[in-house]
């Protein structure tokens, strides 16, 4: 469905140099959204069952195909926006994997998570991403996982523009720009 909606904002969009979807769909860059019935984008697919539409978003596959790049990469790793679902739904990989399928242990290797929720309060299934390491989500409880506590609407694109800019000196600067369409300008 992101693939879709970045594919249509590329085609239909005034700017669609500044949309992150249009970004992700260029470069093949694969976008999870797995609570589609609670946001604005599920409210706004309400209609279609009032025009006789037949075909949803099926989530499943979203779980499918996130699971199968984990199972095929040899690094792995995301970037959450939020804590709970969108937590959960990145890291249910490693357990699909090993516990559901009975096809590969691990988890990821990288996560980085902007979130405003806390463990205690269970915007964070209740758990922090060094916990994942006891379900096999993670690989290491330490090591290439960092939690950013702030509103993920702000910090992402600010950590986006800064992780731009940083890469000005470094020698895929040119290549970088070109496929991120001038967000570091």
């Amino acid at each position: 469905m992101c693939y879709k909606l970045g594919k249509a904002a590329s085609d239909n969009s005034r700017n669609p140099e500044k949309s992150f979807l249009v970004s992700a769909y260029k470069n093949g860059v694969p976008v999870f959204i797995p609570a589609i019935s609670d946001s604005s984008i599920g409210l706004n697919m309400l209609p279609l069952i009032f025009e006789d539409v037949k075909i949803f978003p099926n989530v499943m596959l979203d779980i499918a195909e996130s699971t199968a790049i984990l199972w095929k990469s040899k690094l792995s790793g995301g970037i959450e926006l939020g804590g709970g679902v969108p937590k959960n739904f990145f890291q249910q990989t490693g357990p699909a994997l090993y516990q559901i399928l009975k096809l590969k242990d691990g988890g990821h290797d990288y996560v980085i998570q902007i979130t405003d929720a806390r463990p205690d309060t269970g915007g964070l299934s209740g758990a922090t991403i060094q916990e994942g390491k006891s379900w096999g989500k993670i690989k290491t409880s330490h090591k290439n996982n960092v939690i950013v506590y702030g509103d993920s609407s702000i910090c992402f694109p600010i950590i986006s523009h800064m992780s731009c800019q940083n890469a000005k000196n470094a020698p895929l600067r040119d290549y970088i720009q070109r496929k991120v369409n001038g967000w570091s300008k």
